[in-house]
């Protein structure tokens, strides 16, 4: 073969035709799409490589829209004790007159006013601080200030933060004589923060290495998108169930009540007609003597009608304001309409409190029953007292015919029973699914939570071989209908009294 020989002005021709980083920098909507994925120190790196490519990055809009400040370590300082922590956040002694929320809240104004210095903060308007030291002060600059112009804000995990400082601010920022509606469109907060997947070891490069960089830049791209097709459903609106794990209090609620139309939540109100401030309260027979409570439970159509008496939820029936924030939040838009769109595959839902769905909802297949489908026992005010009062002439006949006539009245029966402390109230479906007799000794047990067990012996005789050895006088014979009768589940007891 011959070689092919390359001269000076093939190489300069080839140097003149070959698009550089600041070339594809150039266009916009590229670097908007690049910068939007790295990281701030990565982003400081790069325009810490060329003076052209710096004034291309920090002159151009929207660069700094969506700042995560998760992964700076500056940020990061464990603080411990007020008096020996200072130096963490500046040189000088701690003065005397500093307050705790000021010396808590130090790590994240110090940055800040570094980013007020180099001109970005006016342009960040997604701003994530899940999992920092954030103090309620520092929150209620965010909402009110104008130097800041946050439009979305996660605080999720955060740590040192004054939820009653925090709800007063909000408060204060939609009270109805404002000026104005305040800055803050959305904020993320009762939710978990999101998890970060571990970052690949960066290898030791050396100078011209450009396989190792493509190769490590490839599979963080690999794990972006696998992480990304992984958390493809969103919350509330793909997966039913529980979705907020700890309890919210009601102060909370009187604050999204209060901010209701102006700022959302990554949470809801509970609708049910149980709760004063819904727009059905009182309707299925049920006393409205609830205050207003934070949902925690995303369901289905009932089981029996396919409804809710509040109506479902679909994102074309409420106000973006009345819908919940969805995590992540958005990277490449800061509106609040971003925030909420679910994505093509969301089906409606029903977002109730504990109290509402309490002897309504199996915890196993999430399905529950609707006011207007199932009136619970000592509800409603169409029933009869559980006390009867009788006078000293009434006759033992009388009281006969009273007990007579209560035997012959339709026994509400129960839609879920709790045959299994960790299954929770189940539905009858699951409870057949799921629980059985020993077909040894005779004893209840769940198959999802006793392990060890089979499907015919429980675990305690699965462990101890006693299915295989058979006691003697009793070879073959299966057990007595009367110690079957005797210890039969609660879930039978129930359905054989008709409750």
């Amino acid at each position: 073969m011959s070689d092919t020989i390359i001269t000076s002005t093939d190489c300069e021709g080839f140097k003149r035709s070959a698009t550089s980083l600041l070339d594809i920098f150039h266009n916009t909507l590229i670097l908007s799409h690049i910068v939007a994925y790295l990281p701030p120190s990565s982003i400081t790196k790069l325009t810490a490589t060329n003076r052209a490519l710096r004034e291309t990055i920090t002159h151009t809009p929207g660069v700094y829209r969506h700042l995560d400040l998760t992964t700076v370590k500056r940020v990061h300082a464990d603080l411990g004790a007020i008096d020996n922590g200072g130096e963490i956040w500046r040189n000088a002694q701690l003065d005397e007159n500093l307050t705790e929320d000021e010396f808590y809240a130090g790590p994240l104004r110090g940055l800040v006013s570094t980013l007020q210095r180099r001109n970005i903060l006016q342009d960040v308007q997604t701003l994530i601080l899940d999992g920092l030291s954030v103090t309620a002060d520092f929150c209620h600059d965010i909402i009110n200030d104008p130097k800041f112009n946050v439009r979305l804000l996660s605080v999720r995990d955060v740590k040192n933060l004054n939820h009653g400082k925090l709800r007063g601010s909000l408060q204060y920022a939609c009270r109805p004589g404002r000026d104005g509606s305040p800055r803050l469109k959305g904020l993320y907060l009762f939710g978990p923060k999101d998890s970060v997947s571990a970052a690949p070891q960066s290898a030791t490069l050396a100078c011209g290495s450009s396989a190792s960089v493509g190769t490590e830049w490839n599979q963080r791209s690999l794990g972006a998108l696998t992480k990304t097709l992984q958390s493809s459903d969103d919350a509330w609106w793909d997966v039913k169930g529980c979705q907020l794990k700890r309890p919210i209090p009601s102060e909370w609620a009187n604050c999204l009540l209060a901010c209701s139309g102006v700022i959302a939540f990554d949470a809801l109100l509970c609708q049910g007609p149980r709760h004063r401030n819904s727009r059905v309260a009182g309707s299925g027979n049920v006393f409205a003597d609830q205050p207003a409570a934070v949902a925690t439970y995303s369901l289905s159509g009932c089981h029996g009608c396919g409804k809710a008496p509040e109506g479902m939820t679909t994102p074309g029936s409420h106000a973006v304001t009345d819908l919940p924030l969805l995590a992540p939040p958005p990277i490449m838009s800061s509106s609040l309409r971003a925030a909420t769109e679910p994505s093509s595959t969301a089906t409606a839902f029903v977002p109730r409190c504990a109290d509402c769905i309490r002897e309504r909802y199996c915890h196993c297949c999430n399905k529950w029953w609707c006011e207007a489908c199932y009136q619970l026992p000592g509800q409603g005010p169409q029933l009869e007292p559980a006390v009867v009062i009788m006078d000293d002439g009434d006759s033992m006949n009388q009281l006969e015919e009273y007990m007579t006539l209560q035997d012959v009245a339709p026994k509400i029966k129960s839609r879920v029973s709790k045959s299994c402390w960790e299954c929770g109230n189940s539905c009858e479906d699951c409870i057949d699914k799921t629980q059985r007799v020993c077909k040894k000794c005779c004893a209840g047990y769940c198959t999802v939570h006793n392990e060890g067990s089979s499907a015919e012996f429980c675990d305690w005789c699965v462990s101890r071989g006693r299915r295989m050895a058979k006691s003697k006088g009793h070879e073959g014979s299966p057990p007595r209908p009367t110690m079957l009768r005797d210890i039969r589940h609660l879930h039978h007891m129930r359905r054989r009294a008709g409750f």
